[in-house]
């Protein structure tokens, strides 16, 4: 299995599956923009801003798509690949 965590995720396909916040879900798009607590996502109409910490998303790569938990990518995309071995630890935690 692919380890998304570690990758990029501009440019890709996104969207909301769970959210603690039901106006959020089902929004889907593009990611322009990441920092360390939030996605910018351009839909259709405008760029959303979503928090991480309150959502789950599937994001597509290379044609499949993946499941990501937000609560575990709390980083900056910069930094997200330093602490794999604690977001995997996560995983294997939930799973």
């Amino acid at each position: 299995m692919v380890n998304v965590y570690g990758e990029e995720f501009l440019g890709r396909n996104i969207k909301v599956v769970k959210a603690t916040n039901q106006t959020m879900l089902g929004i889907k798009g593009v990611v322009v923009r990441e920092t360390k607590n939030m996605f910018s996502i351009e839909t259709e109409n405008k760029i959303k801003q979503i928090p991480k910490e309150i959502c789950d998303f599937t994001i597509e790569f290379n044609g499949a798509t993946f499941p990501v938990q937000g609560s575990l990518i709390r980083y900056r995309p910069e930094n997200r690949l330093k602490e794999l071995r604690k977001i995997s630890k996560n995983l294997r935690r939930i799973n």
